[in-house]
């Protein structure tokens, strides 16, 4: 499987600055208290998570790309 970027799943670099920048604007919001930081942390556990979900599935896809024309991307 390669580390390319895909436009199927992947990220850009644009999207991962807005993703940082919404991280920063909730904790900041929230006054950086604890309440705050909770939040943010929760976001950012999503976040990791749908990362992982997306590798996943760009495996899975590049698997059955594979599989139905007989050979290796």
């Amino acid at each position: 499987m390669h580390n390319t970027p895909t436009t199927l799943a992947g990220t850009s670099p644009k999207s991962e600055s807005i993703s940082k920048h919404v991280s920063q604007s909730l904790h900041v919001g929230f006054g950086g208290g604890r309440r705050g930081s909770g939040v943010v942390r929760r976001v950012e556990g999503l976040r990791g998570r749908m990362g992982e979900a997306r590798r996943q599935v760009n495996g899975l896809f590049e698997s059955l790309l594979a599989e139905s024309f007989g050979g290796t991307i």
